[in-house]
């Protein structure tokens, strides 16, 4: 018998109330008698959601109410066995359940000291870093930042990927004297799920500079 399948395998999932899985097997000298199905924790093969669900010949199932774990690894395994009685197994590489995005951290302006306390000023860049997003059961894959003149907004920059970096500089922007500019970020795990978006304070622009006058 020969065990395999042509779908993309997933290393994350993010329902709780219902897995699908899909196989292949063949066996071209007697056929296929029964396919059996387990859903089992990768860490202890007998801790097991569901054991030798007989399925008949189907290769393609869906599974509602099981009760998943956030942040557990899972592994499907299906036994087939062959009219004259011979079987043979396959487990899957695994995957983890996660239904929930990432919490959300901070984002500070960091080019500049600040001079008030909520707010800094810049001339033509803008840089900044930010901390405490986080994702426990699949952890952050990438951040996505925007730039707009309200907090949330995105009309001056749109979101752009910056990977999995803690920090990101705009260098040559064309800003309006006396704005005020908001970078906002989201983060998006490894299971594909986004979190909110957090803004920064803000940073006003001055391109005047001090000026002092002869006495």
């Amino acid at each position: 018998m020969q065990l395999g399948s042509p779908l993309v395998d997933k290393d994350f999932i993010t329902a709780k109330d219902a897995y699908c899985v899909n196989w292949e097997t063949l066996d071209p000298e007697s056929g296929i008698l029964k396919n059996e199905v387990s859903i089992c924790s990768s860490v202890n093969v007998n801790d097991c959601l569901l054991r030798n669900m007989d399925v008949g010949i189907r290769t393609t199932i869906c599974i509602a109410d099981l009760e998943f774990q956030e942040g557990v690894k899972y592994e499907t395994r299906i036994r087939s066995t062959n009219i004259v009685g011979l079987a043979s197994e396959l487990s899957s590489d695994g995957f983890v359940v996660d239904s929930t995005p990432p919490v959300m951290g901070e984002v500070t302006h960091v080019e500049n000291p600040p001079l008030e306390e909520s707010s800094q000023f810049t001339s033509s860049g803008i840089s900044v870093e930010w901390n405490g997003f986080l994702d426990k059961e699949s952890g952050v894959r990438t951040y996505h930042l925007c730039i707009g003149t309200q907090p949330g907004g995105c009309n001056v920059l749109n979101f752009t990927d910056v990977g999995n970096s803690s920090s990101y500089s705009y260098h040559d922007l064309q800003l309006v004297q006396g704005e005020m500019y908001f970078v906002s970020i989201k983060a998006k795990n490894r299971a594909g799920l986004v979190s909110d978006v957090k803004s920064s304070t803000g940073v006003a622009v001055d391109t005047t500079g001090t000026f002092v006058n002869d006495l």
